[in-house]
């Protein structure tokens, strides 16, 4: 899987297939999502791309009283790769 790291440094992609989300512990309803994003980029002959963001939109809208990530990006990452995704967009 390769990692970008923001919008401009997007390569030029075939069909990319794509999921927005923090994806924080790629829980079961996640997997599913990518499951079917994996999916349907196998389908068209595409790419499978998660867009995800660092840090967590509720630190960046300072709405983060009591909360906890359950995964850092490294992790999420690992994750996301395991499940068949090609780019994760940070």
């Amino acid at each position: 899987m390769k990692i970008i790291y923001g919008f401009e440094t997007i390569p030029a992609m075939r069909h990319p297939v794509a999921t927005v989300g923090s994806y924080d512990g790629v829980h079961r309803g996640h997997q599913a999502l990518i499951g079917e994003v994996v999916r349907r980029a196998a389908t068209v002959g595409g790419e499978a791309l998660v867009l995800t963001f660092e840090p967590h939109p509720r630190i960046t809208l300072q709405q983060c009283e009591n909360f906890y990530l359950l995964s850092s990006l490294e992790e999420k990452a690992a994750l996301l790769e395991r499940y068949g995704v090609d780019y994760m967009v940070v």
